[in-house]
């Protein structure tokens, strides 16, 4: 057993129970062993955690790799965001693991953060390229969780969506529900505001 195959074992013990209900025990019963032979590999949650943000943005860094970059930089950008946002939802709780990465110093995504500032600064001055990626990945990681939270738990409006229009124009005035569309140009109109 190594920390790769224990991993995977914890990505799919989320697939099943979430990441909230996800624990050592879990994942040793899944692998066969005892509890205390993951903790020679992985010392706590944390590190597993941390584990698991590297192998998801290991995975999102591939995906990203497969289609070379488009020549104008906010398709490339979009692009990238666009299969970050598909590895994401390939994994449930795939935006709350990554979103965890940070904060438990995961490598893994301190290099997609750095691949997502090497294609912003491509239209973006230095100065405000990191804070344009950060708040690119602040947005991602926040959308792919309400859509993953909505999947998982469709909550109903208390009203009918004609109602809900009525009473919040502003709110439902766009009434698009393509999320890819509408994922696509937030991420643009982003990238404008910081290229502006």
């Amino acid at each position: 057993m190594d920390t790769s195959q224990i991993t995977m074992a914890s990505l799919e013990v989320v697939e099943e129970v979430g990441l909230e209900r996800l624990t050592m025990r879990l994942v040793a019963d899944r692998l066969g062993v005892q509890v205390g032979g993951l903790y020679y590999h992985l010392p706590d949650k944390a590190a597993l955690l941390r584990s698991m943000a590297n192998e998801l943005c290991a995975r999102a860094l591939a995906a990203i790799d497969e289609v070379p970059p488009s020549p104008s930089w906010p398709d490339a950008v979009a692009q990238a965001c666009g299969r970050l946002r598909a590895t994401l939802h390939a994994h449930r709780d795939g935006a709350l693991i990554l979103a965890s990465g940070p904060l438990n110093g995961s490598l893994g995504s301190l290099a997609l953060m750095e691949r997502l500032i090497e294609l912003v600064q491509r239209g973006i001055p230095a100065e405000r390229a990191n804070l344009a990626a950060d708040t690119l990945m602040a947005y991602l990681t926040g959308f792919v969780h309400q859509e993953q939270l909505q999947a998982a738990n469709p909550y109903p409006f208390p009203l009918s969506m004609d109602e809900m229009r009525a009473r919040f124009p502003l709110v439902f005035r766009s009434s698009d529900d393509d999320e890819d569309a509408m994922f696509d140009a937030a991420v643009r109109s982003i990238l404008a505001g910081f290229a502006g």
